[in-house]
């Protein structure tokens, strides 16, 4: 699945929200230090092109990294600093690219965070308050989802491209082309509490957790569905329901997970696999951001039984049909692999009378010549094939009732031209007459006095609109008369003919 489904699913809710939610927390207050502007690059930057907020650790102390970030030879800043006291700095504005995440640099904030990746003592009260109520003011402001994704660049093939708030370490992870590129990074580091931080932003800003979550699978034909349900989060505005076939997909939001946005507490999934396990979760969201809904599942789909007959469409029921060739169309029900075809002849006296059989992986099947006799009525009848069975035949009758050939055009020679071979090619147009299967040619010439048949081949098989004659059929220099005709099940042409001379 696309990554930026779940984002653009944000955006969308975002947005309706808008007006309401402007103004309804205060940025925390920042001390305005800006970085060299040799540091950073001048943008004009919206919620639309941002979806991560970035931690670091400086690897340094408070006041060495915003003097760092002042120097015009650094090519490094970031968008905020917080001291172990929990003052924040800012040095870059919102909309510019602050210089601290690589090729992650447009799409996010950067947060340096005073201290060390190996250092527990870090990670002070001060500076973790500061940190929370900063990372959950820009998840509103910026509509960022205020989750922390368990990926890193090894996961998505070595140039990460998750969202949400990040550690340096998941965008340049050891091993990785990134990091090969860019340097490994390890901060903010093992101390530094992920879940307790992440659940302290949702908890400032966020709805309460889904509880409650009931899944109730059922058979629906040959496909399956599932009915989610759950207890409402306080302070909700929706959920996000999503599910996957494997429970590590559902994680990291690739493969097959999938999500909706939903106004109630429940919601009914279609169209779903029978006999397969699904791994699911919900989260609430509201103007302030999310948090996940506790895993649930495995749920296992009912094993499907055989596929609903198909609905037969072309040629209509009772219907006649008076071109070549006949296409026979019905509809696909789920679950469908393959589909068995009969087609029989209805006697004079009502008895049915096989005339043949196929199957085909379409939902459609072009009448085979001599499979259904012309002028007679015939009954077709299609079986739908899955992999736990066959359906029952749905039916249906059409008359086939070409008529006979028009008269075919004849092209040349004709006109009383003259050829200069033995073994003039013949040629006709006989338009769009349907299913020809074979035609004839006579071939006379003038003894002085009368006509004299000199060549005739009948059944010529094949709708081809030009013949050679053979060597032999013109005995001799004169004048000579050509014709041509048709023949299908509908009958003879009539004869079209032209003269041509031979010297």
């Amino acid at each position: 699945m696309d990554m930026g489904m779940p984002r653009l699913a944000w955006t969308g809710i975002s947005l309706a929200f808008l007006a309401a939610v402007a103004g309804a927390a205060d940025k925390p207050p920042v001390v305005w230090r800006p970085a060299s502007p040799a540091n950073f690059q001048d943008a004009s930057r919206t919620a639309a092109d941002i979806d991560s907020i970035v931690i670091h650790t400086a690897e340094g102390s408070y006041a060495g990294t915003i003097s760092w970030f002042q120097n015009p030879s650094a090519s490094a800043s970031s968008h905020y600093v917080i001291s172990p006291s929990g003052e924040i700095t800012q040095m870059v504005a919102d909309e510019d690219v602050a210089w601290t995440q690589t090729y992650y640099n447009r799409r996010s904030f950067g947060i340096e965070c005073a201290g060390y990746a190996g250092s527990a003592a870090t990670w002070t009260p001060e500076l973790l308050d500061s940190l929370v109520s900063l990372v959950a003011w820009l998840s509103e402001a910026y509509q960022i989802r205020a989750l922390h994704p368990a990926t890193t660049a090894n996961d998505t093939g070595g140039w990460y491209d998750d969202f949400g708030i990040l550690g340096h370490y998941q965008i340049q992870t050891s091993g990785s082309p990134a990091a090969t590129r860019y340097g490994v990074r390890t901060d903010p580091g093992s101390y530094f509490p992920w879940d307790d931080f992440v659940a302290r932003v949702n908890g400032q800003y966020g709805p309460g957790v889904p509880s409650g979550l009931v899944a109730e699978p059922r058979l629906e034909g040959a496909r399956a569905a599932i009915r989610f349900s759950w207890d409402p989060a306080a302070g909700a505005d929706g959920y996000w329901l999503d599910i996957a076939t494997d429970p590590g997909e559902l994680q990291s939001m690739t493969g097959s997970f999938r999500n909706f946005n939903l106004g109630g507490t429940s919601h009914d999934w279609q169209g779903l696999e029978p006999g397969t396990v699904y791994y699911w979760r919900v989260f609430a969201y509201n103007a302030y951001g999310g948090v996940h809904g506790y895993p649930a599942g495995p749920v296992t789909t009912p094993s499907a039984g055989p596929p609903d007959a198909p609905a037969l469409l072309s040629p209509p029921d009772g219907s006649t049909v008076t071109s070549w060739p006949v296409i026979l169309d019905w509809n696909d029900p789920p679950g469908a692999t393959s589909y068995d075809v009969e087609i029989g002849r209805i006697e004079a006296d009502g008895s049915y009378t096989l005339t043949h059989q196929g199957s085909t992986g379409v939902s459609s099947y072009s009448v085979p010549v001599g499979a259904a006799p012309w002028n007679a009525t015939h009954v077709w009848k299609v079986r739908a094939v899955g992999p736990s069975g066959t359906s029952d035949a749905s039916e249906a009758s059409f008359t086939l009732a070409l008529p006979a050939p028009a008269k075919p055009s004849i092209l040349s020679p004709k006109d009383w031209e003259r050829v200069s071979t033995n073994t003039p090619t013949l040629r006709w147009d006989h338009g769009d007459t349907p299913a020809i299967w074979w035609f004839e040619i006579r071939l006379w010439r003038w003894n002085g006095s009368s006509w004299t048949e000199v060549w005739r081949k009948e059944d010529i098989g094949g709708a081809s609109g030009e013949f050679v004659l053979p060597d032999g059929a013109i005995p001799r220099t004169g004048w000579y008369w050509w014709a041509v005709r048709i023949w299908n099940p509908g009958g003879y042409s009539p004869w079209a003919g032209s003269g041509f001379g031979r010297w």
